[in-house]
């Protein structure tokens, strides 16, 4: 069989004449999204504002940010630290890859040592993020397992644990020396508590030995392996902020610094920042339950052929599904200067996930764009403004088309008391006396 190179498949590619197992290589971006505006942690953003939209208002906890930010050069000292000690460690027998396994890794730095070539990158010096360890046809292009297997029992044998990412696919546990699953879907944010359960497994594993070293992967070993291992680097202290983890994440397992690149993982991120601040745990999380009473997309969004949008959403929280189509028949939406659903009865508690849709044409509908929260980080204004770049989708619409640069949504909640009885207003209506845009973490 004769293996097409990249500048072939992607020749192949704008004629339309590839094969459908060579397009899922092309159009396979593991976790990426790649927002628009990438500067918000690329160092090129007021922080002070940022810690604002995290609900951070406390002026002290702000100055400690601030003040304990690790400059860019600070982290290409410690990016270079991890990598010498490799290369030093590691014999320097390198390999040459099947081209499609480079087209498929992208921007993803590989391990090239000790005669391996894989799509595989030291983090630290006790943790590995990697793509996805296939078998069969699958391990032309992706990770083969039997090199994976083959190099964690020659580098660190009797002393790895693999870490499975993936709700969507499973392998037998006997491939490796130990496996852990912490599955959640492709694209998507973990749930809060699996962050934590994550965290405590993978730390009580590397204090076990010195030698211990963990192996973690999702499909890609981008997206959800970066939201994983940048929540474990804040959990175990080697960042104070999560801005800084993430920007080191992105330096040391990239070529172009994108490692985290969907908002609601990089919110969850945020989140496990705010949350280790707090001295937050699962057992003692404050367990907010909110009544969502109002959702405002502003301005109207353009899919439509002559501009507008049919929207409708959905709604997941734990087992529950809200969808608008039950309470609001579908309309279309123009020339208003926003669109608002005013609701009742939607009662939300922790992690959540809200997609909005635009029917077009024969009722067939299309996602408009995403975005996970939790209700424990609403702050005291009860409102959740996101903006266009950290919305899931929405944030890829680099031309503005779909959805104008100042596009947002916001989400007004009032909290509901622990009896139950009565509802607390914990919002305030008028928008304007906040002071700081909020970013939607």
């Amino acid at each position: 069989m004769h293996n097409a190179t990249q500048e072939e498949l992607k020749s192949r590619a704008k004629q339309n004449e590839i094969s459908s197992g060579e397009e899922e290589l092309l159009s396979d971006s593991g976790d990426e999204c790649d927002p628009e505006n990438y500067n918000f942690y690329m160092s090129q953003i007021d922080f002070t504002a940022l810690a604002n939209g995290i609900g951070q208002d406390d002026q002290k906890g702000q100055e400690i940010n601030l003040r304990e930010r690790v400059s860019t050069q600070q982290l290409r000292q410690e990016v270079n630290q991890v990598n010498q000690h490799i290369s030093g460690n590691h014999q320097n027998i390198t390999s040459v890859p099947n081209p499609i396994k480079l087209l498929v890794s992208k921007q993803k730095r590989r391990y090239n040592y000790n005669g391996f070539n894989l799509d595989l990158t030291y983090i630290t010096e006790k943790i590995i993020a990697m793509g996805f360890p296939a078998e069969n046809i699958e391990s032309i292009y992706r990770n083969s397992m039997q090199d994976v297997r083959r190099f964690f029992d020659s580098v660190h044998p009797g002393h790895y644990k693999v870490y499975n990412l993936c709700e969507e696919r499973k392998y037998d546990h006997s491939n490796f020396n130990q496996v852990a699953e912490f599955p959640f879907q492709d694209h998507q944010a973990p749930t809060f508590s699996l962050i934590y359960e994550f965290c405590l497994d993978l730390d009580n594993w590397l204090k076990t030995h010195e030698k211990n070293v963990a192996g973690i992967h999702c499909k890609a070993g981008k997206g959800r392996t970066g939201v994983m291992i940048c929540c474990y680097m804040l959990y175990a202290k080697q960042f104070t902020n999560a801005y800084d983890s993430m920007r080191y994440y992105g330096m040391i397992r990239t070529k172009n610094k994108k490692g985290v690149t969907i908002p609601s993982q990089i919110r969850y991120i945020f989140y496990f920042e705010k949350a280790l601040n707090n001295k937050w745990v699962p057992d003692n999380m404050p367990n907010k339950q909110v009544e969502l009473v109002k959702i405002r997309l502003i301005p109207v969004p353009n899919v439509k052929f002559f501009g507008g949008c049919a929207p409708w959403f959905r709604i997941q929280n734990k087992d529950k599904e809200y969808n608008s189509k039950n309470q609001f028949p579908v309309k279309e939406y123009k020339l208003e200067p926003y669109i608002e659903f005013k609701l009742k009865d939607i009662i939300l508690q922790g992690d959540v996930l809200l997609q909005f849709l635009n029917q077009g044409i024969w009722s067939r509908s299309e996602k408009l764009f995403q975005a996970w929260f939790n209700c424990d980080f609403f702050d005291y204004t009860g409102v959740l403004m996101i903006d266009k770049f950290m919305l899931d989708k929405a944030c890829k619409d680099k031309s503005g088309k779909t959805f104008q640069k100042d596009f947002r949504i916001e989400l007004h909640v009032v909290e509901v008391n622990q009896d139950n009885k009565s509802l607390q207003s914990v919002y305030n209506n008028t928008i304007n006396q906040i002071t700081h845009k909020n970013f939607g973490f």
